[in-house]
């Protein structure tokens, strides 16, 4: 994807209302782009923004407000479920400010005092809300959880199991040329310190280059993640194999395919233009 394109889907991102009509508006302008792409973009510029603006929601006086506006609504009966809409009203996913309530709830209702026991108990009880005491307050938790697009236990397993699906196209396309390979399990099994998707037993050649190892990466790769991967993982592979390539299922920046001298490369699919090398 151009630079350009990418600032302008951002451009959008900022002046939407919502994650649909953001969807629904640039799907539109830009019908080249996936639907996958556009919502990678999206989950990541969301998250990025809640990571700047969570400590100001997490602040004692704040969190208090908010299990005390909790227990008004609640009083007033007029509505099944509160949480979700508070959240809303204040900017924050129904997840996170789920946590936010079941803190206080520990605290005020079960004389929790110790932050790290009730995080610890409330992680719990955001995976499993019918583990939550007030059945009224595991309702509600439950319904954040799955209202919530971008953060909680619903949100991960879809995370992962999307990550998995890609591994497995990734796996297929190599066996379907003949390629050997070993996995992640058995890098790990090797006790390797850093391990990529795939070790390629004998090299690939692609686009005129040496690949050693594959990596697979379920989300598109802008600016930032493709810094970030480089400096936590892709280096790593690099000292330890050798060069490799980077598939970004969901496309990437095209100038941040910059790496090529330095042994890395990116890719948004399967090499069509691979070159097998003799074993000998």
């Amino acid at each position: 994807m151009k630079r350009h394109i990418y600032a302008e889907i951002v451009d959008a991102i900022s002046t939407s209302q919502s994650r649909d009509c953001f969807l629904q508006e640039i799907s539109s302008k830009y019908p080249d782009v996936s639907y996958d792409t556009l919502l990678s973009i999206y989950a990541h510029l969301y998250q990025k923004q809640t990571v700047q603006t969570l400590p100001r929601h997490r602040q004692a006086s704040v969190m208090e407000g908010y299990y005390s506006w909790y227990m008004e609504l609640k009083k007033d009966h007029t509505e099944d479920t509160v949480i979700v809409r508070m959240a809303n009203e204040v900017c924050l996913a129904p997840t996170l400010f789920a946590r936010i309530i079941l803190e206080r709830y520990c605290s005020h209702e079960m004389n929790d005092e110790a932050p790290a026991g009730s995080r610890s108990l409330v992680s719990k009880w955001i995976a499993h809300p019918s583990l939550i005491p007030d059945k009224a307050l595991s309702v509600e938790v439950h319904e954040c959880v799955l209202q919530d697009p971008n953060y909680g236990p619903l949100v991960d397993n879809i995370k992962h199991s999307v990550g998995l699906k890609w591994e497995v196209k990734l796996k297929e396309s190599l066996s379907a040329i003949g390629v050997a390979y070993s996995d992640e399990e058995a890098l790990q099994a090797r006790q390797f310190p850093s391990t990529p998707d795939v070790k390629l037993d004998v090299p690939i050649c692609v686009a005129g280059f040496v690949v050693n190892w594959i990596e697979s990466k379920a989300m598109f790769g802008d600016e930032q993640t493709v810094s970030s991967h480089l400096q936590d993982q892709l280096w790593n592979y690099h000292n330890l194999f050798g060069p490799g390539l980077v598939i970004y299922w969901f496309g990437y920046i095209d100038d941040m395919n910059c790496h090529h001298k330095n042994g890395v490369i990116l890719a948004d699919k399967f090499p069509s233009d691979v070159i097998l090398m003799d074993r000998a």
